[in-house]
């Protein structure tokens, strides 16, 4: 089986590439297998310095009831170290347009838990989010199915505040200071995409302020409270 370093999610305006790396080293995927009972896929990967999973597959986002969006997919990253990583390497996590991108107009955007950018062309509207990194990250780290190493928040809080999402034209990038041995960690992407009654209509954005919750409850049908992550 050929190892990809490429998962896409075809959208109405073309390619989403999801690409992760830690370092230099860029993550390798096998075939995306069906978790049982439901639309998402995982697969694991390895590194010499590194294992994980990517999880991603259809959310639906909980909006109002006037509200709706086309599709709505949910991705979570998880990285555990094996060995302590020098502290100059970083582990990055993408979510950009492939070449066949027809978008026309983008914008930025920005919540107390959300970071988003969309594109747009005539009514249609997509829309990439992830936490918002300097006060929502920190509160998901302490949850018990979504991890960071709480150290980060202490040492470095200036990388949450500057470095650590990148939102553009291109798509989201998601990046982290370098794990110990034995850390874990996870990254977030929601997206979403509504053919729009109007130029008004703000709803896929509204969709991609997701909480990891959320995603892992569509994924393994978990109640909140008491459920279990094969991505712990």
């Amino acid at each position: 089986m050929t190892a990809q370093s490429v998962v896409a999610i075809q959208t109405p305006l073309g390619s989403l590439l999801l690409r992760a790396m830690v370092g230099s080293n860029i993550v390798r995927l096998s075939e995306l297998e069906h978790l049982p009972g439901g639309d998402f896929t995982s697969t694991p990967f390895t590194l010499p310095e590194a294992t994980g999973k990517l999880l991603l597959g259809k959310v639906d986002p909980g909006l109002l009831d006037d509200q709706h969006v086309d599709d709505c997919w949910g991705v979570i990253w998880r990285v555990q170290a094996e060995i302590d990583l020098p502290e100059h390497v970083t582990l990055e996590f993408s979510c950009s347009w492939g070449s066949d991108s027809v978008w026309a107009e983008t914008g930025w955007g920005s919540g107390q838990t959300v970071i988003s950018q969309s594109w747009e062309r005539r009514l249609t509207q997509i829309a990439i989010g992830t936490v918002e990194p300097t006060f929502a990250l920190r509160s998901y780290a302490e949850q018990q199915h979504f991890h960071l190493p709480l150290r980060w928040f202490k040492d470095c809080p200036e990388f949450f505040e500057f470095d650590c999402v990148e939102a553009s034209s291109a798509g989201l990038t998601v990046r982290y200071p370098a794990l110990r041995a034995g850390e874990l960690c996870h990254a977030q992407f929601a997206i979403a995409w509504k053919e729009r009654r109007d130029m008004d209509d703000q709803d896929a954005v509204l969709a991609v302020d997701l909480a990891p919750g959320q995603i892992f409850r569509a994924a393994f049908g978990w109640n909140s409270d008491n459920g279990h992550s094969d991505l712990n």
